[in-house]
């Protein structure tokens, strides 16, 4: 008998490319900066269109709660999407870092290249 404690479930792992699909994968400065601007644009743009339900025209319909709780909730999740690229960013680059430091790399950077 297959019980929920027996049971495999599958996971979920979601391939996010297209959020970051206009930038390379290297983990350069000038992508870690392309992909920030990007995407902090695209929570501005949000954030200014949801103002305009407080400062715009009292004759504008107004979003209900739930388009706006779920308008500041596109913004969190974008908001989440840098910090996980700076995230990944700063990890690629301290492995890097790290390769760099080992002995190997110390003596062939010391020894003179013919």
């Amino acid at each position: 008998m297959n019980t929920p404690q027996n049971q495999s479930t599958s996971k979920l792992n979601p391939d996010f490319s297209h959020r970051l699909g206009m930038f390379d994968s290297e983990a350069t400065t000038l992508n870690l900066t392309d992909a920030v601007d990007s995407l902090a644009k695209q929570a501005d743009a949000v954030i200014s269109m949801l103002e305009n339900q407080f400062l715009g025209d009292e004759n504008v319909t107004k979003f209900t709660d739930d388009v706006i709780f779920w308008t500041l909730e596109s913004v969190r999740a974008t908001v989440n999407d840098i910090n996980a690229i700076v995230a990944a960013y700063h990890e690629a680059n301290r492995n890097t870092e790290a390769n760099q430091d080992t002995p190997e790399n110390e003596h062939a950077q010391k020894s003179p290249q013919n």
